[in-house]
């Protein structure tokens, strides 16, 4: 739900974006809930909520998703760009989207976020052709790398059809196998440590995807209060020249906290110019 409500709030403040959320009342998660949440992030007038029942019949559903439509529609008459958010029940996803499809080729053209609680590489099948899916890594979120999305798991189509230019796929690329290189490698740093490893290139492996590992992360704006770090933005050829510095062994003479919670490479090297780079005491 952070990863959310940021992804919310940088739509609508560089862009102006507005989103429709849609959702079940459950014992799990109410509209309630959901408002709560977008008035604490400071998202409330960015977002409207539109919430049914869980046993709601087909014809109340129906009229849910009308109503939805007919805000969408009302929004971008008034120059409004809108994306849905479809919260946690595959089945309301299903009959949104058979909405869409069934009305006219603009609108179908909406952008829609489901979040749910599959597991990748094994989503039902009204999931398995999404654009983008984005997976989450308790490993991570349990060293405090947040955002805690996984990256060898997640993908998009942008890069698997070429939608990217060919420097950004093979950098993607890299940055995979490097990350699922240091995946493979742990089993042994747990039973022999790093200094073990057998080979120098295998250290060199582990050092290089510690400091990606940190560069992933990022702070986000409306966890500014818990943090006391501001929210950054960063440029996607900011992000891209970041990656391919640490792939290419630029970087191997900086500690990885500098990398911990910046938002470009001229952040982590100003940090380590600072001598700022004791707190984070995470392990690789």
């Amino acid at each position: 739900m952070v990863l959310l409500t940021e992804l919310v709030l940088r739509m609508n403040t560089p862009y102006g974006s507005q989103t429709i959320c849609l959702g079940l009342d459950d014992e799990n998660f109410t509209s309630r809930d959901f408002q709560l949440l977008s008035r604490d992030a400071g998202i409330a007038d960015a977002v409207t909520a539109i919430f049914g029942k869980v046993n709601d019949s087909a014809t109340q559903r129906g009229a849910m998703l009308e109503l939805a439509l007919g805000k969408a529609n009302d929004l971008r008459a008034q120059g409004e760009e809108v994306f849905f958010l479809v919260l946690n029940h595959i089945n309301l996803y299903e009959d949104f989207m058979a909405r869409l499809k069934a009305i006219s080729k603009k609108d179908a053209g909406i952008t829609t976020i489901y979040f749910g609680g599959e597991t990748a590489g094994a989503e039902p099948k009204p999931l398995v052709d999404l654009d983008v899916v984005i997976t989450f890594d308790f490993g991570r979120a349990k060293r405090a790398l947040y955002p805690a999305v996984d990256p060898i798991n997640s993908r998009s189509r942008l890069l698997q059809e070429g939608k990217v230019s060919k420097a950004h796929q093979e950098l993607a690329a890299g940055a995979r196998r490097l990350l699922r290189c240091h995946q493979d490698l742990q089993p042994i740093i747990e039973t022999r440590g790093l200094d073990l490893l057998p080979k120098d290139e295998d250290r060199k492996i582990v050092e290089r995807a510690s400091r990606l590992d940190r560069f992933l992360t990022q702070p986000f704006h409306w966890t500014e209060p818990w943090t006391n770090m501001p929210g950054v933005h960063v440029p996607l050829e900011e992000t891209l020249a970041g990656c391919r510095a640490i792939l290419a062994g630029d970087c191997d003479d900086m500690a990885e906290e500098a990398f911990y919670f910046v938002g470009t490479l001229a952040d982590a090297r100003e940090k380590t110019k600072a001598g700022n780079t004791s707190g984070d005491q995470r392990k690789s």
